[in-house]
């Protein structure tokens, strides 16, 4: 009496349900397809488009100096702090070359320049090329405005040196130009040593290194041989040539100066 064997049965998938799984692979391929017919024609697209694009100029190796030297009729300049002596012959050379050129200038010096070894003479042959250099307390960054066009400012204290930034946007030109009229008119004006001297007498020269010494006003008149008015005259000459606003900021500027050596 044997018994019946299990009977082994293979399923497969009728019809239906396999070419339902054809049905969807096909619709993934073709989905795939336009997605890369899509891209194919964006990738010719902007081949055209650069194959029509001007070809750019190379960027030089020194952009800031390119653009400052580039000027037509005008620079204002604001040196940043400390200068070195490297920097001052550096911004000296480049307003040699922009005055020869009828280039009218502007200079914005820290006033450390004056503690800069040669500091004092350049500023007097910055004077002689016909620029106008004024000073300020404040720390600022190299900026150079340029024919009221564009802006170039850097991180550096001078062009060429890393974090050059470039503004042409008129909104941006006009707000830092306002910027840099706001801090010249509260600059002082820069006379260089030898023509301050020419332009203030002997007396009033010695009224201020004897002022400078913590002489006392009526001592200095004794000494000068003159009156109290006098003196108060001469001092208010002083003052004017010096652009001061009291005795002691005349001394510091007469200091700054050189004139009491």
């Amino acid at each position: 009496m044997g018994g019946a064997l299990p009977s082994s049965r293979v399923e497969t998938a009728g019809p239906s349900s396999l070419e339902g799984e054809l049905d969807a692979v096909e619709a993934v391929l073709t989905r795939a397809q336009a997605a890369l017919k899509e891209q194919l024609a964006r990738a010719r697209s902007l081949r055209r488009e650069l194959a029509e694009m001007p070809r750019l100029a190379p960027v030089p190796k020194e952009p800031g100096r390119e653009l400052v030297l580039s000027a037509r009729r005008e620079v204002w300049v604001a040196l940043a702090p400390p200068p070195s002596l490297a920097c001052l012959k550096d911004a000296e050379a480049q307003f040699a070359d922009l005055t020869s050129q009828g280039v009218a200038l502007r200079a914005l010096y820290p006033s450390t320049v004056l503690a800069v070894d040669g500091g004092a003479e350049h500023l007097e042959r910055t004077a002689e090329l016909g620029v106008e250099c004024r000073m300020v307390d404040i720390q600022q960054v190299f900026t150079a405005v340029v024919d009221q066009e564009f802006v170039f400012m850097a991180a550096g204290l001078r062009p060429g040196e890393e974090g050059e930034t470039v503004f042409r946007a008129p909104q941006d030109v006009a707000l830092l130009r306002q910027s840099f009229e706001q801090t010249w008119r509260s600059a002082r004006r820069v006379h260089p040593g030898s023509r301050a001297r020419q332009r203030l007498t002997a007396e009033q020269l010695t009224m201020l290194r004897l002022m400078s010494s913590g002489v006392k006003d009526e001592k200095i008149a004794r000494l000068l041989g003159v009156s109290s008015r006098t003196l108060s005259r001469l001092m208010a000459g002083a003052m004017e040539e010096l652009e001061a606003r009291s005795r002691f900021e005349a001394g510091v500027r007469a200091a700054e100066l050189g004139l009491l050596s």
